[in-house]
């Protein structure tokens, strides 16, 4: 008996996971391809906003006018995949407050967008995340125009 309990055990160490049993059907293909989708869609939102956290640091320490413009817009790139990738759009425009250091907030808008990325699953959209985008798409916006006078 103890030696069928064993022999048991033993075979039964041999399968697989689910996930790397071969697919049997179309229908567990297109399944697992969109789960595989979604999370690779989920793990470069995490990215983006990672680029947008790096960015944003190092744009107090720049002082060269060139390199501050190229890398403002590359965080307005990012921050506007990843609004559109939580289905928002241009939204209401947000009053920015007077007298603030503008690179400051987008170092702790940035914070915050990482952050909430990271709460977020491959499922969720966060209303409060398209909020953050948009609050900086105006911070860059308002960066910009001052950079051009």
């Amino acid at each position: 008996m103890g030696t069928l309990l064993l022999l048991l055990l033993f075979l039964g160490q041999d399968k697989k996971p689910v996930y790397d049993q071969p697919i049997r059907s179309i229908e567990e293909s297109l399944y697992v391809s969109r789960i595989e989708r979604e999370q690779e869609r989920y793990r470069k939102i995490v990215e983006s906003a990672e680029e947008i956290v790096k960015l944003c640091n190092s744009l107090t320490a720049e002082v060269d006018r060139p390199q501050l413009i190229k890398k403002i817009e590359k965080v307005e790139k990012l921050v506007k995949k990843i609004r559109s990738e939580q289905g928002g759009d241009d939204g209401e425009e947000t009053v920015l407050t007077p007298n603030i250091d503008l690179r400051l907030r987008m170092q702790q808008l940035a914070k915050q967008i990482l952050d909430e990325t990271k709460l977020l699953n491959r499922h969720s959209i966060s209303a409060s995340l398209i909020d953050k985008t948009n609050e900086m798409i105006q911070i860059i916006k308002a960066i910009k125009s001052s950079e051009n006078r």
